[in-house]
């Protein structure tokens, strides 16, 4: 067993007492005791921070909403037959209304010839509809 040498031993820490007044005074002698920041009483972990910061800016004035998208418009074609006098063969138009669904074609095309018998009778692609240049609400004769 080798022989204990009392100057090989480690410093020992400090007795209780020590760190206790060290830790009333930190300008005690020793070092100084290192101290948690300060928590600040206003603020908060970060997502809640965060979560503050997305309901703000989505109640303020200054908030931008996302636009909407627009509407997609389709070319229904429309039959429009003119009154039936009995005597001439019923006349049969097509016309062409740009509209986001069947039964606002339809009724865009009724409050123009409200008298006339109408029906939708189909739609004309995505190509032909910008070929013809047709806005949306348009009727055209076709």
């Amino acid at each position: 067993m080798p022989a204990k040498n009392p100057q090989a031993k480690k410093p020992q820490a400090k007795s209780n007492q020590a760190k206790i007044t060290q830790a009333k005074n930190p300008s005690a002698k020793g070092t100084q005791a290192k101290d948690p920041p300060a928590k600040d009483p206003q603020a908060k972990d970060p997502q809640a921070k965060d979560s503050q910061a997305k309901g703000s800016q989505a109640k303020g004035p200054q908030a931008k909403k996302p636009q909407a998208k627009k509407p997609k418009h389709t070319a229904f074609t429309v039959a429009v037959s003119a009154a039936d006098d009995g005597t001439s063969a019923p006349a049969l138009r097509v016309y062409v209304a740009m509209a986001t669904d069947p039964l606002a074609a339809v009724a865009i095309v009724q409050a123009l010839m409200p008298e006339a018998a109408i029906e939708l009778s189909g739609t004309l692609s995505d190509r032909l509809a910008a070929r013809l240049k047709l806005k949306p609400g348009e009727v055209r004769p076709i």
